[in-house]
């Protein structure tokens, strides 16, 4: 019998669930260094080149917006299905937006360039060439009240500036497929994950989603398109702001395309019901898409009882705390539009209110921090049979 905290080096790795063993390496079965090096390259593709950044300001040096991006990679590892829900209100946000462009007369109008545009990616240059950012409200108030029609911009060109391209999502797309094989053939030969594995599987599960919303919008764009207009004043464009400072985004938005010239990597693009909307909507699937996989290790062998429970209880709180917080948001927001009598104005007051939701997301923030704390030192001591190999040649003819 082993010790719990024994480490196994060129011998045989007892498959018996009772025993534990402690770090592996260098031996006839996968190391310990193979299945946390396989989980971080993972997730790593998971949180990183999923990202979808804003156009960085031209002010912004290499390293600013390296550590911007490297926040976002972050907050995904905090909250990976919230970065799903993001884009989501993106894709519906954007599919909208191309009805609506199509119906002016931009038939030209893709999602690409709808996602473009979320991004801060169009740039109208105007009188004496001054220059603000532009998005699918101004464009459209321009040609409704000024006859400004924006020339065709071909589709091409937005994926020309785009740095993320195909081949980078087609590789991660590889990896995520070697991983999920891998785990499938342990699954078939009734082999034992770690928590890492069933951490990582969660991962790219949201992933996948996300990846299947942000398909088309560009990646790690430094460029934006030009818009030329130099007939335009600056006294129509500013009343092109005014017009269409509360279509739905943020009143602070305005403040961000003069001054900085960088939208917020996070953007409002469709109105605040349609976003709740889509959150009621797919707030439970994305939870429980991403819980499922946490209450699949309910009867993992811990190193100690305490951690068990302790893990059980974070299961819980990570499935029903994204519903409380979605039922609660759609509660401030209802009760501030029947007691304003005005959507509107419920609007405009409802940023200020999510200050007190705030506390369910931080909540939410550190019982995965846990988990993923818990992950990495329950490694101390884990199933043996969790470094058996898959016995890939049963898969393949011999004689």
């Amino acid at each position: 019998m082993l010790s719990p905290r024994n480490t196994i080096a060129n011998g045989s790795l007892p498959l018996d669930n009772s025993v534990h063993v402690g770090f592996v390496q260098d031996a006839n079965f996968r190391s310990t260094f193979d299945l946390v090096w396989s989980c971080l390259v993972t997730m790593a593709l998971c949180t990183w080149t999923v990202q979808r950044p804003s156009v960085p300001s031209p002010s912004d040096s290499d390293s600013k917006v390296l550590l911007r991006k490297a926040a976002w990679a972050a907050l995904t590892i905090a909250a990976p299905d919230a970065l799903t829900l993001i884009a989501a209100e993106e894709f519906f946000g954007a599919r909208e937006q191309v009805k609506r462009f199509h119906e002016h007369g931009y038939a030209w109008w893709t999602m690409s360039h709808a996602f473009f545009g979320y991004m801060g990616g169009y740039v109208l240059v105007y009188e004496d060439r001054q220059r603000t950012i532009v998005m699918e409200d101004q464009i459209l108030w321009l040609k409704e009240h000024e006859g400004f029609v924006v020339d065709t911009i071909p589709a091409k060109d937005i994926a020309g500036l785009a740095h993320v391209d195909g081949l980078s999502k087609t590789i991660t797309l590889m990896q995520l497929s070697y991983f999920l094989l891998s785990c499938l053939g342990r699954a078939i030969q009734h082999l034992d994950f770690s928590l890492f594995e069933v951490e990582t599987l969660s991962f790219i599960t949201t992933t996948l989603f996300t990846l299947f919303f942000w398909w088309h919008k560009p990646g790690d764009a430094e460029t934006r398109y030009p818009i030329h207009a130099p007939a335009l004043s600056k006294s129509t464009v500013d009343m092109m702001l005014q017009c269409t400072a509360y279509s739905g985004r943020p009143k602070q938005l305005d403040t961000w395309l003069r001054a900085r010239m960088r939208l917020p990597s996070w953007n409002f693009p469709i109105h605040l019901a349609e976003g709740m909307a889509t959150n009621i909507a797919l707030a439970p699937l994305v939870a429980l898409s991403f819980g499922a996989w946490q209450y699949a290790a309910w009867h993992y062998s811990f190193p100690t009882p305490t951690e068990q429970l302790l893990f059980r209880i974070a299961c819980i709180l990570s499935l029903a705390l994204p519903g409380v917080f979605v039922a609660a948001q759609v509660g401030v927001f209802v009760l501030l539009k029947f007691y304003f009598g005005s959507a509107a104005f419920a609007t405009s007051l409802f940023s200020r209110r999510l200050s007190a939701l705030a506390v369910g997301a931080w909540l939410y923030v550190l019982v995965r921090l846990f988990v993923m704390v818990e992950i990495l030192v329950s490694l101390r001591s884990v199933p043996a049979g969790v470094y058996a190999v898959v016995q890939w040649s049963s898969y393949l003819p011999h004689f």
